[in-house]
Formats: structure tokens, sequence, C-alpha cells
């Protein structure tokens, strides 16, 4: 059953009702920054009214906009003690191994694991001064990071934003010579019609979970990301994905 986060990132990139797309965004947006508006502020923001907002609030399901809050903060708090419980749950081996030890460690050996996948990719970008990535929308804190790693190196960065049109997203990358679709949730519908879009026709770098490689076609190059418990959690991912791109960045010097 999909929660009612997905559910709201799916009506943000694929509704047709410009103003449910429109609520739809701005509630993601604000869950992001953690900055949780009252129903008339998220009007104001929306130049919609009220009422709008509980139509909205209705169409997937809900009575209101107090549901609405009351549900995604509940979901929010559910996944962090999910989070919380992976952590918490690893046993200690010494006084000084805990979960942070065990992070690092785990980190470390998987980035030596593909040195030769980050070689080349150095050598790519190295030749093309450029990367455009598509990224799951629950990667969307990893932005900042990669852009400034790169840029400092020279790199043009082109994030796609999975919410403006389809046909302007699949002209951005049909001019780009490198690529990387990162999938790490199931919530990935645009995500994987834009790689078929684009599939054989430039230099893709698909980094993806076990549960969802089935979904895309044969890439150039694959990665597969960790699907332990323990590293499959969010916190674990965002990490290896930070370090990945790091120690990319760091041999492009």
């Amino acid at each position: 059953m999909k929660s009612y986060f997905e559910i709201i990132e799916n009506i943000s990139k694929g509704d047709k009702n410009t103003n449910n797309a429109l609520i739809a965004r701005s509630i993601i947006d604000f869950i992001i920054e953690n900055k949780w508006l009252s129903q008339q502020e998220l009007s104001d923001k929306c130049f919609l009214s009220n009422s709008s907002i509980t139509k909205f609030c209705k169409k997937i399901g809900l009575d209101g906009y107090r549901e609405l809050i009351y549900t995604l903060k509940y979901e929010i708090k559910s996944h962090y003690e999910k989070e919380s419980a992976i952590l918490t749950s690893i046993p200690n081996q010494t006084d000084n191994y805990n979960y942070i030890d065990r992070y690092i460690g785990s980190i470390n050996k998987l980035i030596s694991n593909n040195s030769d996948f980050i070689k080349e990719q150095i050598k790519v970008i190295k030749k093309h001064k450029e990367l455009t990535l598509v990224l799951s929308y629950s990667l969307k804190p990893l932005e900042p990071f990669i852009i400034n790693m790169f840029q400092i190196h020279g790199v043009n960065v082109k994030i796609i934003d999975l919410n403006p049109s389809f046909s302007s997203n699949q002209s951005i990358l049909l001019k780009s010579e490198n690529i990387f679709f990162i999938c790490a949730n199931r919530d990935n519908e645009t995500l994987i019609r834009l790689y078929d879009a684009v599939h054989g026709k430039n230099s893709i770098t698909l980094i993806s979970t076990q549960q969802q490689i089935n979904k895309f076609k044969k890439a150039d190059k694959v990665l597969l990301l960790p699907s332990g418990d323990f590293e499959a959690s969010y916190i674990f991912r965002l990490l290896f994905l930070e370090m990945l791109f790091l120690n990319i960045s760091i041999g492009i010097e």
C-alpha cells in the first residue's frame, strides 16, 4: 500500500489538474524543508482558495487538511522510528564500536569494492567536463552536495527536476554526454519513463536497488545499491552516495 507522501508525489509529477499538481509540489517542498504550513498559508502560497486545498485532501481520500497534516507527520515519524530501530538494534562488539563505526566501515568497504566503477567515471567526467543527474525525489538532499563537489573542478552539473514537462527534460537529456540515473525507492514512474526515452541514445550510468533494477533496460554501466536491512536504510544510502561522488570528484582534481 502506498503512503500518502507517495500519492502526493505522484500527483506532483503526473496529475493533469494543474491546481492539484501545484498543491502537491508545495506540500512536498514544505515537508522537505520541515516548515509545516497552515491551510491558509498553503492557499496563499498556491494562490488558491481554502476550498481548493480541502478538495485536494478529499481527492486523496482524507476528510480535510487537518487530517492530511496529521497523517503525513505520522508517516514521517514512523519512517524515522524504523530508521532508529535499525540503528539501535546493531550490537556493540566493543565499547568503542557503535553504529557510526559500522556505517563508516560498510561505506568504505563498498567504495573499495567499486573502485573500478569510480575510476571509469573519473575518466568519463574528465573527458566531457559535464555530469547530468536524474535522481529519485527522496535523494533531493544530495543535489547541493554534488553540485558543489564538481563545480569547483570546472564540471558542468545539471540536475533534472522531475516536476517540469517531460518533453523539456527529454530534450536536455538527449543533449547530455554523461547521464546518471539514480533510483533509490519505489516511486520512480517519471524517472523510468525518462530513462526509456533516452536509452540507447546516450551514455547512461544506472545506480539502483536490486528490487528496482528489473524495471530498467540494460545500462552502459550499473552500480547496485546495497540491500541488507542495515545498508538499505535511507540514511545509509545518502551517506554512501555522498561518499561515492566525493571519491569521484577527488579523482578529477
